[in-house]
């Protein structure tokens, strides 16, 4: 009869072992089911987002437009001074010496650019070719 108390005992233990396997397995099939779901919801909120950053393009303040160009900062740093030097207008203007005497020369078509061969610059002091606008 001990081996069969022993035997009744350890069929429980399995028993029970048995019935805990069952329910992990049910419960791994509702975090695999909870999973899909949660993953479609997952889908859902991101092509709403993507929804909502394409419509807030359009909610979004246009670029201030309109500003002075190149032309517009190299008249401010010619009038700024009586004589300047074009590297002085340059610096200025935030232009290269180069691109002001090509603005210098479109200028010239519109206004009075008078070119000092030897004079002194208003704004460094050098004695050399200097730029004033009538």
């Amino acid at each position: 009869m001990s081996t069969r108390v022993g035997f009744r005992s350890h069929d429980l233990s399995l028993r029970a072992q048995i019935s805990r396997l069952h329910d992990l397995i049910s419960d791994a099939r509702q975090l695999v089911m909870r999973t899909a779901m949660l993953a479609g919801d997952m889908q859902t909120v991101m092509v709403c987002s993507a929804n909502a950053i394409r419509q807030s393009r359009y909610l979004a303040p246009l670029a201030i437009r309109g500003g002075a160009d190149d032309a517009g900062a190299l008249i401010t740093a010619l009038t700024s001074y009586k004589r300047i030097c074009l590297d002085c207008c340059a610096a200025k203007a935030g232009m290269s010496p180069a691109s002001v005497s090509g603005y210098l020369e479109e200028l010239g078509k519109t206004v009075i650019v008078q070119d000092l061969a030897t004079d002194a610059c208003g704004a460094c002091g050098t004695i050399g070719p200097t730029y004033s606008v009538l």
